[in-house]
């Protein structure tokens, strides 16, 4: 975890809270979902908490259902160990909803960063109030985590935190969300209450170790917005880690359909839809998501593909494929029509198919 800012105290924080929309999370000051024992971290830093009976017990189900994180279409079937996922999916979704901002990742400019510490908030409120295995620690509006609990929460976010390639973005001394105490070596995060605000998976696909999620964040029997999720294993290697997932990209879908590269036998109207959706998000100039870009890849190499990486070459950001044959399949996030086959050579340069 890298320290990226100067040791603050609580006040200067709390001044900031009422700015909340209401959409936004709320302080503790109006009210979570359940009561937690106030402490002192710089007394109770490295204590672990007995107060499971206080909170909502988070079961291990089955393949298809995900006790109180999510509500599972009939006839959906998630792979094992998903059960906390939903909550990772809920903080993401809640922080578009909210504030807008994309998902975040190591090129946005330090405008978005706002997007990391806000999905970070919303995750830590919903493991302290809704599962037995929060470890933070109350104080003021604020529970502060251990720094294996913030490694953790932040690699299930973001697959690329997980696999090293990311840091945390710079953090604002007047942020409203997140704090950095340098006295205690610890991260505090506002605490909130998503209200009746509950994901519902709608779909869910795997292809190798990719796993595709479609979901809607509802409030009550409302639909808010819907959303797809692309995730892999988890690269984070803790000593306990109840997230076996990273989120490695999320897309709002709202009324588009997104596609997905399914089984052989999908339907020619199937296809033809995802189709269309890819060339909606060609024609928005908007980036286009890793699954849309996959379905570009496969089709390109005339075989399945796996996602490798993102990286920018000469100027222009590429989803990188891998095939069976480990050829590389390069697909410009903001062109789907840009698609192209090559070789990474030794010394990192790149030979191109003609």
């Amino acid at each position: 975890m890298k320290k990226v800012m100067n040791g603050k105290k609580l006040w200067k924080h709390c001044l900031m809270v009422a700015a909340l929309a209401s959409l936004l999370l709320v302080s503790a000051a109006c009210g979570s979902s359940r009561d937690k024992k106030e402490s002192n971290p710089k007394e109770t830093e490295n204590q672990q908490k007995d107060d499971s009976k206080e909170r909502a017990s988070t079961e291990i189900l089955t393949d298809q259902t995900v006790a109180e994180s999510a509500v599972v279409e009939e006839g959906v079937t998630l792979p094992d160990n998903f059960e906390n996922m939903p909550y990772v999916m809920e903080a993401l979704m809640v922080q578009d909803y909210a504030k807008n901002m994309p998902y975040y990742n190591s090129d946005l400019s330090e405008e978005y960063n706002d997007s990391f510490y806000y999905s970070m908030a919303v995750l830590a409120s919903l493991i302290e109030q809704k599962t037995a295995f929060g470890d933070g620690v109350v104080s003021g509006k604020y529970y502060y985590l251990s720094e294996e609990t913030v490694d953790k929460y932040a690699a299930a976010l973001y697959d690329e935190y997980g696999q090293g390639k990311m840091e945390f973005p710079s953090l604002d001394e007047n942020d409203i969300y997140a704090m950095y105490d340098e006295e205690i070596d610890s991260y505090a995060f506002i605490i909130g209450d998503v209200g009746d605000m509950m994901v519902h998976i709608t779909d869910c696909s795997q292809q190798g170790d990719e796993i595709l999620v479609k979901a809607a964040l509802y409030s009550g029997d409302k639909s808010l917005k819907e959303y797809e999720f692309l995730l892999r294993p988890t690269s984070f290697i803790a000593e306990q880690n109840e997230f076996a997932y990273s989120v490695c990209d999320m897309v709002s879908a709202g009324e588009k359909e997104i596609g997905f590269s399914q089984e052989s036998s999908e339907s020619e109207s199937t296809a033809q839809g995802q189709e269309e959706s890819a060339l909606d998000y060609e024609s928005s100039g908007e980036k286009i998501s890793i699954a849309n870009a996959r379905n570009a890849a496969a089709e390109y190499a005339e075989e399945d593909v796996a996602y490798d990486r993102t990286e920018e070459i000469d100027g222009i950001e590429y989803y990188i494929f891998k095939t069976s044959a480990d050829k590389m399949i390069l697909v410009d996030s903001h062109d789907i029509q840009n698609v192209f086959g090559a070789v990474e050579n030794e010394d990192g340069s790149w030979t191109f198919d003609q």
